[in-house]
């Protein structure tokens, strides 16, 4: 039952994403992965990170967007401010990204990527990003495991 809860909360979450490409690209705006717009995301992707490691919740806090969510590799999902708080306790000290790919959908941004965790293991990941206030900020996040921890 698990899987299914799982499998649905992936596939949902993907036409979501997939949905916002299609507004973008019906509405005129530039389909590709320009280049200011990959240098952007993926040093948006790479402080994520480093803030991470240094338990900088309120860093993170401003890659991401009020209304943030996060599906996690079981299936259950979470908000910014729960987030936030595993950040400041630690959780993803030790996550490293792996790669960092960008695909820029005019106003919206998606990069993927794997990473690990030793608790984890590898990791694969989803996020999210749309222009806010002038800037980029974090919609959604996804995190698969590919091989799990030992």
């Amino acid at each position: 039952m698990k899987n299914l809860v799982s499998t649905f909360a992936t596939v949902v979450f993907l036409a979501v994403v997939v949905q916002i490409g299609v507004a973008q690209s019906s509405s005129g705006a530039s389909m590709g992965s320009d280049d200011k717009t990959v240098a952007a995301i993926t040093k948006l992707e790479h402080d994520w990170e480093k803030a991470m490691q240094n338990k900088d919740d309120a860093t993170v806090g401003k890659i991401m967007a009020d209304g943030w969510i996060g599906l996690n590799p079981d299936g259950s999902t979470e908000g910014k401010s729960q987030f936030l708080s595993e950040v400041k306790k630690g959780d993803y000290q030790n996550l490293k990204l792996e790669s960092v790919n960008v695909k820029s959908l005019g106003n919206t941004a998606v990069a993927t990527g794997k990473a690990s965790e030793p608790k984890m293991g590898s990791l694969a990941y989803m996020d999210v990003f749309m222009r806010q206030g002038g800037g980029w900020k974090a919609v959604a996040s996804q995190v698969g495991i590919i091989q799990a921890a030992k």
